[in-house]
């Protein structure tokens, strides 16, 4: 049953790269030229030795990030595919972007990387914690946070990540005077908050706000934006004192990293459905919204398309309320 499932799969991707150019032109000439220009960036990077353990790099990360967004294992298991191997198929086809530049550069043994990962996290549970570990911390009573009470996805993407957000603190306490680390905890830091939008809430906590879409899109935005620079403080505030001459460096991690949480933002509401989880799909355009930041204009357009579908998407929602 595992190959039909993956053929199946692959239809719906197919069909997806058929009826985009169709329905959404403009889009579909912008995630092209992404591609295009994140391909090409791929084999010009694996021009050298650093360039290419970057890319290897990246595979994992992607890799990383779909495995810890999944949540169709135990109705795969329930199912009776075999999901090991159907995580395995599909974990090698997405790392073969990364895996062809590194396999006709120089250094041809790191597109191994890519695939030994794959199979690696097709033998681990997916998701970001097992059940037991999510049922166990369910029975425990939450830990009050000083945040506001609407800022919901905080609140349980905080409560989360809070072990690994203590971690790379710790990091950068320990390991400031090494500029690598400290930019490398940085940027950690700045994208955890992106994955706090990967869960869907009812209609009473959209409607709450009483505002139309575009000031409730504005409301969302604003605040978190502003609690990622929050998070963010006390690394830049490690890097100003550890490294006085390159206080422009913090500045140029934490403006992307706004326009991504952003475009996190953008894109759960652009397809929010009541309640709904977000698939794996979310993970994989927010990507697309990051390496767009590769070209500014790129990313402009691709948060204003996501505004004016996450407007219209919320239409049926809020537009009960004045504007």
């Amino acid at each position: 049953m595992t190959i039909p499932l993956l053929l199946l799969r692959l239809r719906i991707i197919r069909r997806i790269a058929a009826e985009l150019p169709r329905t959404e032109p403009f889009a579909a000439v912008v995630i092209l030229a992404m591609l295009g220009v994140a391909q090409w960036r791929l084999f010009a990077w694996t021009g050298d030795a650093k360039g290419r353990w970057f890319v290897a790099a990246c595979s994992v990360a992607v890799l990383l990030s779909v495995h810890a967004a999944r949540r169709d294992e135990r109705f795969l298991r329930i199912a009776g595919v075999a999901h090991r191997r159907l995580f395995a198929a599909e974990y090698l086809l997405l790392c073969l972007p990364f895996s062809v530049p590194l396999l006709f550069s120089a250094g041809p043994q790191l597109a191994a990387v890519g695939p030994g990962s794959a199979l690696l996290l097709s033998l681990l549970p997916a998701g970001l914690v097992p059940a037991f570990a999510a049922q166990r911390a369910q029975r425990r009573s939450p830990v009050p946070l000083p945040l506001p009470a609407t800022a919901f996805e905080w609140l349980a993407g905080f409560r989360r990540s809070a072990l690994a957000l203590c971690i790379l603190y710790l990091a950068a306490a320990l390991l400031s005077q090494h500029l690598t680390v400290l930019v490398a905890v940085l940027v950690l830091v700045v994208l955890t908050p992106a994955a706090f939008y990967r869960d869907g809430e009812g209609i009473t906590l959209v409607e709450v706000f009483a505002l139309s879409p575009a000031a409730f899109l504005r409301h969302k935005i604003g605040r978190s934006v502003v609690l990622l620079w929050g998070l963010a403080a006390p690394v830049a505030a490690l890097f100003a004192l550890r490294h006085p001459a390159l206080w422009y460096i913090p500045l140029a991690v934490l403006v992307p990293g706004s326009v991504v949480l952003a475009g996190a933002i953008l894109l759960k509401y652009a397809f929010y459905r009541e309640g709904a989880r977000a698939g794996i799909a979310v993970p994989l355009a927010l990507g697309a919204v990051t390496a767009s930041l590769v070209l500014p204009p790129v990313a402009a357009l691709l948060l204003h398309r996501l505004w004016k579908l996450s407007v219209r998407n919320l239409e049926p929602y809020l537009n009960a309320f004045d504007r």
